[in-house]
């Protein structure tokens, strides 16, 4: 029985050593599954950081970016109320200009048909006092025509003699009375 002792023996023996021995291996198989997990703890506390971090970035860029875009579109409000004022102004002044025109127009048609109304008729005094017989003398019907011609011909004239301003012209009546 002694070799089934030593038998005995040699078995606990080596289940014990073998127990020792993969106690050892799997603590020191724990202890680097710990070590990792510790070093994996480690960089995901520091890529959380890091994404915290540009995660606060982002919105502090983001925040600025926003006040940007609201200032900027104030800027670009004014910008428009000033532009639409500018315009306004701009539509006031040209409709004044074209009723400024309207009105010259009409002041000028005015003007150069009274001019030409005043010419017929100084034509017509002029042919009615010939034809009267009042000093029907060649000199009187050549001054008659002298006017007529001077006054029809010269637009600038006919415009001063509708504003009754003095024309340089003959008098009939002192013609008249030198022939006399």
């Amino acid at each position: 029985m002694n070799s089934a002792k030593r038998t005995a023996l040699m078995i606990i023996s080596l289940t014990l050593w073998g127990l020792v021995g993969c106690r050892d291996q799997s603590t020191e198989i724990a202890r680097e599954a710990a070590d990792r997990q510790a070093r994996q703890s480690e960089i995901i506390a520091q890529t959380a950081q890091g994404a915290s971090e540009n995660a606060r970035r982002l919105v502090e860029e983001e925040s600025r970016a926003r006040r940007d875009l609201i200032l900027a579109q104030g800027k670009l409000q004014e910008e428009r109320n000033r532009l639409l004022e500018n315009w306004s102004e701009l539509e006031l002044s040209r409709q004044a200009a074209i009723e400024r025109q309207r009105r010259w127009a009409a002041t000028e048609t005015v003007g150069a048909s009274l001019a030409a109304a005043l010419t017929a008729l100084l034509a017509l005094g002029i042919c009615w006092r010939v034809m009267a017989g009042q000093g029907s003398s060649a000199i009187d019907v050549e001054a008659a025509c002298w006017l007529f011609e001077h006054e029809a011909s010269c637009d600038a004239r006919t415009r001063r003699l509708a504003s009754n301003t003095s024309i340089d012209t003959p008098d009939l009546t002192t013609i008249s009375g030198e022939l006399s």
